[in-house]
């Protein structure tokens, strides 16, 4: 933040609903927010892998509120994250299994529709990627590297390319990533900046409105949906400005609805998940329309829309559809 021209500076953000109070990390307590607007806090990205049959429900919010959560039964994960943020100098911790009240659904929704401000707004996130399940924990030594199990899942997907800074506990060491690049800890020379999922995120160069950055954005998304689809939540439209349509865009409907699966024999899904002209109906990896560049297509789209499962998420926005002669042949 002091050196990285490309880097966002500390911004104090309004805490999410719930967080732990790590101040007393043999001790933590879960903290309402309501009453505190502003201040950096971290946020946990891991895979849960296994039951936590003591996480945050209806029936002991209200002690893990007023007086102290277990540290001895809470997961290796969590504990270790508490344990972090603490000796990171921060006070709060966002985590999904205590920090969102699991039977409740009205909670959940609310919780989940936020996601994207809670990663966003956090001032580093601590991705758990050597864990396969929450019990097994990141504060160890380092062993060889494996294939980590985050890198398969679409959840923590989404919390590493929003996070601003991430601080990666890896099966083979300990790494930092900024809008700069990725950072071995205690290996200096190690520093490039690439095009693998690991340097892969928003960054904040891009967050502008201008028209003139809709290209560069619009490759980013593809690139995004490439990796998501192999990882068998949609988080760019505040930026392009455009409604969100079942996972392709309302502006780029036309080029987006030439997707096609990379494997013709792979089996439909069994159950609902999205419409069949969606690529999210499908599973695996797929191969889009390509970049959208002026293209006269054979066919204009009278209407499209889409209702949010989550009541009150935002999948619109101020500009309207494109008009009727941006498509030349009906």
């Amino acid at each position: 933040m002091t050196n990285h021209p490309s880097c966002p500076t500390l911004q104090h953000t309004r805490l999410p609903t719930h967080v732990v109070d790590c101040s007393d990390p043999q001790n933590p307590k879960l903290f309402s927010s309501l009453d505190v607007l502003e201040t950096p806090d971290a946020a946990l990205s891991y895979v849960w892998g296994q039951a936590q049959p003591h996480s945050t429900c209806s029936s002991n919010i209200d002690s893990y509120l007023t007086k102290v959560i277990n540290f001895d039964v809470l997961p290796k994960t969590i504990q270790d994250a508490i344990i972090c943020t603490h000796s990171l100098g921060l006070r709060y911790l966002w985590t999904d299994s205590l920090c969102i009240i699991q039977d409740s659904a009205e909670d959940t929704s609310h919780e989940i529709s936020q996601m994207a401000d809670i990663y966003n707004g956090a001032h580093v996130t601590i991705v758990a990627a050597c864990a396969k399940k929450a019990g097994d924990g990141f504060l160890h030594d380092r062993k060889n590297l494996v294939n980590e199990r985050v890198d398969s899942r679409v959840w923590c997907f989404q919390e590493r390319l929003l996070s601003p800074r991430l601080l990666v506990y890896a099966s083979h060491t300990l790494q930092y990533q900024c809008q700069a690049g990725m950072k071995n800890v205690g290996n200096a020379s190690n520093f490039s900046v690439g095009t693998s999922i690991h340097d892969l995120q928003l960054p904040e160069s891009t967050l502008g409105r201008s028209q003139e950055r809709s290209q560069e954005l619009w490759k980013l998304w593809k690139t995004i949906l490439s990796n998501y689809s192999e990882r068998c939540r949609p988080v760019l439209f505040s930026l392009l400005e455009t409604d969100y349509i079942a996972g392709l865009w309302k502006h780029t409907l036309s080029q987006d609805l030439l997707w096609y699966r990379t494997s013709p024999s792979m089996p439909r899904l069994t159950q609902y998940r999205a419409p069949s002209w969606s690529w999210a109906a499908t599973n695996g990896p797929i191969k889009d329309g390509g970049w959208p560049p002026k293209v006269e297509f054979l066919w204009n789209i009278l209407h499209c829309g889409v209702t949010p499962s989550i009541p009150g998420y935002k999948v619109h926005t101020k500009f309207p559809a494109p008009p009727p002669s941006a498509s030349k042949h009906p």
